[in-house]
Order: C-alpha cells, then structure tokens, then sequence
C-alpha cells in the first residue's frame, strides 16, 4: 500500500515561498523511532537558517521541516507504545 502524507518540504533554501505543501510517502520508523500522526508542528530557529541557506554543507535537499511536533503514535514496531498514545518532541 502506497500511503501518503502531507509535508512542508524545502527544496532549496530561499524566501518563505520556497516552503511547498506537499504529499510525500508516509515514512517507516527506523529501529527504536515511533512514528506519529502530527496534529501541530512548528518551524524553529534552526529551520529558519536551513530555509536561508545559513546551514552549511550537512543539510541535503530537498528538506522536510517542522522537527517540533505534537501528535499521536500511530506507528510503533517495538509495542512499547500504545497507538493513539500523546507525543511531543523537539
């Protein structure tokens, strides 16, 4: 099954209107990860510089952003978490 999700995605830094809303393939969590389904997220200041081009050589495009996110897991491989069980990270 191909699902979907939505995401801001950079795919070159520049101005604001070089973030796109965009549908990407819903990812797999890696080993000991959880994935969520995101009801909020926010742009911090490290987001800011990668969008400014001020995150040097490290940051690959294109880029999904909003790495502060509240949600509920909705993907966990190790059962340690229930589904629909609250997340918050940052």
């Amino acid at each position: 099954m191909n699902q979907k999700m939505r995401a801001v995605v950079l795919d070159t830094p520049g101005p604001v209107t070089n973030l796109r809303l965009q549908e990407i393939p819903l990812p797999e969590p890696q080993p000991g990860w959880v994935r969520i389904q995101v009801k909020a997220f926010g742009l911090n200041r490290s987001e800011l510089h990668t969008r400014l081009g001020f995150a040097g050589d490290a940051v690959t495009f294109p880029r999904v952003l909003g790495i502060e996110a509240t949600g509920v897991v909705d993907l966990d491989p190790s059962g340690t978490f229930e589904l629909g069980h609250a997340w918050s990270c940052s």
